[in-house]
């Protein structure tokens, strides 16, 4: 899976730079889907015990709406992230240093929430 991935980002980035129909995107791009494919082919043959995602976990109740949730959450907060830092680094003529500082406040809000809703949920 790791492979599979590094693979996809490879080739989106080599793609931006070398343009979308040469071999060095096409190649890992196209590498990459059999191997995150054969991950969990290979994650569904092995025993419960072994598994890192055991085979009956998208079985339980609501778990791929759940998964499918997060990957939406998880991407706006990506578009988000890059949008507003790039805003105040090209816009704003601040530093790095200073955008990246910009995002501590939802960063530590976050992980007080994340630690809080454990022992408030059932």
């Amino acid at each position: 899976m790791l492979f599979g991935i590094i693979l996809l980002i490879l080739g989106l980035t080599l793609g931006a730079t070398y343009g979308y129909k040469t071999a060095k995107f096409l190649v890992p791009f196209l590498l990459s889907w059999p191997m995150m494919v054969g991950f969990f082919v290979w994650e569904a043959r092995l025993p419960p015990g072994f598994a890192l995602i055991p085979s009956n976990f998208w079985f339980i109740p609501n778990m791929t709406l759940l998964m499918l949730m997060a990957l939406g959450v998880y991407s706006s907060w990506g578009f988000i992230l890059i949008g507003f830092l790039e805003r105040w680094q090209d816009v704003n003529n601040e530093s790095p240093l200073i955008a990246a500082i910009r995002f501590l406040p939802g960063g530590i809000s976050a992980f007080f929430i994340a630690s809080l809703v454990p022992s408030v949920a059932p």
